[in-house]
């Protein structure tokens, strides 16, 4: 384990030489390593590990906050325990400077909270495919609004 956030496996099974772990990617956009201890692999996101090692093990109540904002930058410089509420705030206030903002505030969106809104009361009455021709959208973009997978904010 190194302060860059880089994770070797131990010498065994004859190699002559330490190896680094390659990283995946989990649902989330966190790098993760798999690591195996007496025969049983668990998935350990990277930057956890870091903080754990380098920092001290986590203290109950807190997560391990970016503080650039990037997942995939675990340098231990980049990293501290805070609480759930400061870890939200701070993503939100990173995303921001980044341009990344939520609903119409976005410039990608073609939709506005009121028709939001009205898709969501019209939902009932009419399929996705119906109220995704009306709104211009998708009907896989209604049915992300209607289950509350985008939008949610709304």
């Amino acid at each position: 384990m190194s302060s860059l956030g880089r994770v070797k496996s131990l010498k065994r099974f004859g190699r002559k030489s330490d190896k680094i772990l390659t990283s995946h990617l989990n649902s989330t956009g966190y790098p993760t390593v798999t690591l195996t201890v007496y025969g049983r692999c668990k998935k350990v996101k990277i930057h956890q590990l870091v903080a754990s090692v380098f920092i001290e093990p986590r203290p109950k109540g807190l997560e391990v906050n970016h503080k650039n904002g990037f997942k995939n930058d675990n340098h231990l410089n980049n990293l501290e325990y805070v609480t759930h509420r400061e870890n939200m705030q701070h993503a939100s206030d990173t995303l921001k400077k980044m341009g990344l903002v939520k609903g119409e505030a976005n410039g990608r969106s073609k939709l506005t909270k009121p028709q939001v809104l009205e898709i969501r009361k019209l939902a009932p009455k009419y399929s996705q495919r119906q109220l995704g021709r009306l709104f211009n959208v998708s009907h896989r973009a209604i049915g992300d609004i209607i289950n509350r997978k985008c939008w949610k904010h709304v």
